[in-house]
């Protein structure tokens, strides 16, 4: 016999654990897999399906390019976005990638809560602290700078 022939004996021999233990790594792969990556996968299509279902005029979106804008008008494969203005786009539904905020359904019934609550003044912004030295001394401890002498015009002739 030659060296490559024992060679595959010998590696025949040692390997000797049956399909069994294979084919359960094999399984365990598979489910390794759709639990890691098909399963959240087809989950978060399914999210971007009913979300594109529920649009409604005046939703807040965002488009796959990265536009925000406002829902004005829909149909079964399109919606039109106005992102200023009178500046509408139109756009293919399942390119709507984020709705930003929704609007809330009409209420018919009369509740016995007021619908204008007043506003809230925004807080202060506190100032920005500068950290350049000269925004720290007082006005008056600054010192003027020196101004240069204006230049003589005629270059380097003496004067007659």
């Amino acid at each position: 016999m030659t060296a490559a022939t024992d060679t595959l004996i010998i590696a025949a021999a040692a390997g000797g654990g049956g399909l069994f233990p294979t084919l359960l790594m094999l399984v365990a792969f598979v489910a390794i897999f759709y639990f890691l990556i098909l399963r959240p996968q087809q989950q978060q299509v399914k999210r971007h399906r009913e979300m594109v279902a529920n649009l409604r005029r005046g939703d807040e979106v965002v488009t796959g390019g990265g536009l925000i804008g406002k829902v004005t008008r829909l149909t079964d494969e399109e919606a039109t976005v106005e992102l200023a203005d009178g500046v509408r786009v139109k756009v293919i539904r399942s390119t709507i990638t984020q709705v930003r905020t929704r609007t809330e359904p009409a209420n018919d019934s009369d509740d016995d809560e007021p619908e204008d609550k007043p506003a809230r003044k925004p807080a202060a912004k506190p100032a920005a602290r500068s950290t350049s030295r000269a925004a720290a001394k007082p006005a008056a401890a600054r010192k003027p700078r020196a101004r240069k002498a204006p230049a003589k015009s005629g270059g380097d002739k003496p004067s007659e």
